[in-house]
């Protein structure tokens, strides 16, 4: 779970073994957590990035651990196996990458 400023949670999967430590110029925490406090931001008006992946349910984790077994701690392992049955918000988060880019895109017409 990944937790806006606002207090919004949001559910995702995450596989990556790097990640933002530093914010840039411009950049904003969209939502994070403990492990990954940088994990959604956005730059200006413009950019808007994410560590989770929307886009993984439990078959793609699924892959990811079976491919990993030699590469990745075995308590990291099980706590993906664990977290891969989670329902995910991938709605929730196309709706917030629209809603970013369309509010933007008025701001710059209008």
């Amino acid at each position: 779970n990944y937790t806006g400023p606002d207090g919004e949670k949001i559910t995702l999967l995450a596989w990556h073994q790097d990640q933002v430590t530093a914010l840039g110029p411009d950049a904003k925490i969209v939502a994070g957590d403990d492990f990954c406090r940088h994990a959604i931001l956005s730059y200006g008006d413009t950019v808007y990035t994410m560590q989770p992946h929307p886009e993984f349910g439990a078959r793609a984790i699924e892959h990811l651990i079976a491919s990993h077994q030699e590469k990745v701690l075995p308590e990291r392992l099980a706590e993906a196996d664990q977290n891969r049955v989670l329902p995910v918000d991938a709605d929730k988060t196309a709706v917030r990458f629209a809603e970013f880019f369309k509010r933007n895109a008025k701001e710059k017409v209008a």
